[in-house]
């Protein structure tokens, strides 16, 4: 019996622009990866936002957003150890008893069709950041902390950048 390896695919700078440029040059594209593109777009902006940082503000804390091309499907999260966190979403959307919406979905429709980006921010910001991006885009597999309902999530955090105060 053989196993498979099975994991995220990290996504890089030129499939980012191949990504965001072809859903922009195709008149037919769904809309949920216009919305994969605005997320995607929001990441790469606060990255580059973030570039000149202090490189100790920006170590072991991470933003990511898991998504699948294939479908509508997507999840903003938040981290110390990246690669930590990617092996544990790994095995827990291998584990049948694992019951989230996240991981039935990922092991539905199988992880290996969902790729990763993430990007380095500070560390004070890192939660702020994933609360906000939720609260604006409102990803499908962000059910526990979604903030959908809440009426506060459309001000404007007092740390983030001026230019993300009107997504």
């Amino acid at each position: 019996m053989t196993t498979k390896a099975i994991g995220l695919f990290q996504i890089t700078s030129c499939l980012y622009n191949d990504i965001v440029e072809g859903v922009n040059l195709n008149e037919n594209v769904r809309s949920y990866m216009v919305k994969h593109c605005s997320i995607l777009t929001v990441f790469r902006n606060l990255s580059e936002h973030f570039k000149n940082e202090d490189e100790e503000s920006l170590q072991n804390s991470w933003l990511y957003y898991m998504f699948s091309i294939f479908c509508h499907h997507g999840y903003v999260g938040q981290t110390q150890d990246m690669e930590s966190r990617k092996s544990n979403h790994v095995s827990r959307a291998q584990d049948p008893s694992q019951s989230s919406l996240l991981y039935f979905v990922l092991r539905t429709i199988g992880i290996e069709h969902f790729t990763i980006f993430c990007i380095r921010v500070p560390a004070y910001l890192r939660k702020t950041l994933e609360y906000t991006i939720i609260s604006w885009f409102h990803p499908s597999l962000n059910t526990q902390a979604n903030p959908h309902n809440d009426k506060q999530s459309s001000v404007p955090h007092p740390y983030l950048p001026s230019f993300y105060h009107n997504p």
